[in-house]
């Protein structure tokens, strides 16, 4: 049978139309570029791949501004000065992010200054310390808020090169008043009508729609491929075996996507992570550079290929309860793994993201299986979902009646190959 014809159950595309809201508060009382944020201690050891760490720079004026030749120097770890190269300019209302190996900033009261091309200096930050070896950054909030007071920063789920919230966007222009109207002539009193029951308080609208989310479940047969398109960032998860990577290329480029802010691989198995290696291998690590992966190493080649084709990128490992913003109010939870990895088995240490949109929420579950389910559970994770991924396929390992009646989905999807060797999904599920 060929490809295009082959069975699966799994849905090919679901399209939120969700309300999302793009209006931010100006509370900004900065008029100058301002360090941001920064993250001393991201995920991972300080040797382990290519572990950045690295200071955010925002322009919260409305005028561009050359940066070009201005200095960040430090008050501990390496204290380096970095030289921002010439002809660098920060857009107005943008962002600008300086990255260097681990060990560059000091994890224990690290303080950072910025300074002009004349040694001016241009902002200092109180000094910080950070412990975590998490995705959370210390971050002005709101975005350029600078009142030479500690309460400007707060320690958050990282927004690198994006928005820490509360927002430095221009007003609106505001439009002209309309000329009056003249008053019409006034009506008649309306003949009184006989009493009736009164009319129900009416329900407050819900904020305008103005972009689309876009959750696509990719066909790659017996495996798992799932992108989440937003109008801000965008994150591929698996991508189905080695022989789909080409498949999944395709789907891709058909959608014009040229960059993939995360590539998260949720456990080492082949019908996983097989076509991530052909999707990092093409795309260059600035269009992805950011892989989020589960920690559990395995020992065979397609494992071996994907660990080098991630090569010079940012590597994060994921734990519960950390969140991914990806803009406009979509935010992403990882459920599992914890770190350190709570289970010997792959599967049971899958990543398991919660994708929330406004009022819709999916559960992608990887190929998560009973003990997983019952570790999240127990953590508190109990909130119901409008769309699950059901786990490993439909395996009878999976989604048991214990997690399935604690998440109560309203729409299932599994993912599988017509005639797959494993008979998923079982009967039972």
């Amino acid at each position: 049978m060929s490809k295009n014809r082959r069975l699966t159950l799994c849905l090919a595309l679901v399209i939120l139309s969700a309300s999302l809201s793009t209006v931010l508060d100006v509370n900004s009382t900065s008029g100058h570029i301002v360090i941001n944020e920064f993250d001393q201690n991201p995920p991972g050891h300080d040797n382990y791949l290519s572990v950045e760490e690295w200071i955010e720079l925002h322009n919260p004026t409305s005028e561009d501004v050359d940066i070009g030749s201005w200095t960040l120097s430090t008050t501990h770890g390496e204290t380096v000065t970095v030289t921002i190269p010439d002809g660098t300019v920060i857009d107005a209302y943008s962002y600008y992010v300086v990255s260097r190996g681990s060990q560059w900033l000091d994890n224990d009261d690290e303080a950072i200054i910025l300074r002009d091309a004349v040694g001016n200096e241009i902002d200092r930050t109180p000094a910080r310390s950070d412990d975590d070896n998490s995705d959370s950054s210390w971050a002005r909030y709101p975005d350029g808020q600078d009142s030479d007071s500690n309460e400007d920063w707060r320690y958050q789920a990282s927004t690198k090169d994006g928005t820490n919230g509360g927002g430095s966007s221009p007003d609106p222009e505001p439009e002209p008043a309309p000329a009056p109207e003249p008053e019409p002539e006034p009506e008649p009193a309306p003949e009184p009508e006989p009493e009736s029951e009164p009319a129900p308080s009416p329900t407050p609208p819900s904020t305008p729609l103005t972009e689309n989310v876009t959750v696509h479940f990719i066909d790659v047969g017996q495996g798992d491929s799932i992108f989440v398109d937003t109008p801000s960032l965008d994150m591929l998860i698996d991508g189905g075996s080695r022989s789909e990577g080409e498949t999944v290329l395709g789907y891709l480029q058909a959608l014009n996507i040229t960059r993939i802010d995360y590539v998260v691989g949720t456990h080492p198995h082949a019908d996983h992570i097989g076509g991530l290696i052909t999707v990092l291998s093409v795309y260059h690590i600035s269009e992805i550079p950011i892989v989020i992966d589960s920690g559990f190493e395995a020992t065979t080649q397609t494992y071996e290929d994907y660990i080098e084709s991630v090569g010079q990128r940012t590597l994060q490992l994921a734990n519960r309860g950390s969140i991914i913003p990806l803009g406009h109010g979509v935010n992403v939870t990882i459920l599992n793994p914890t770190q350190p990895l709570e289970f010997d088995d792959s599967n049971d240490n899958s990543i398991v993201l919660r994708l929330q949109v406004q009022n819709i929420t999916f559960l992608l579950t990887g190929d998560s299986e009973g003990p997983s389910e019952a570790s999240i559970l127990s953590a508190g994770y109990t909130d119901s979902c409008t769309i699950m991924k059901v786990g490993h396929h439909g395996s009878r390992t999976s989604t048991s009646s214990e997690y399935l009646e604690a998440i109560d989905p309203e729409i299932a999807v599994i993912c599988v190959g017509e005639g797959n060797r494993y008979n998923h999904p079982h009967d039972e599920t």
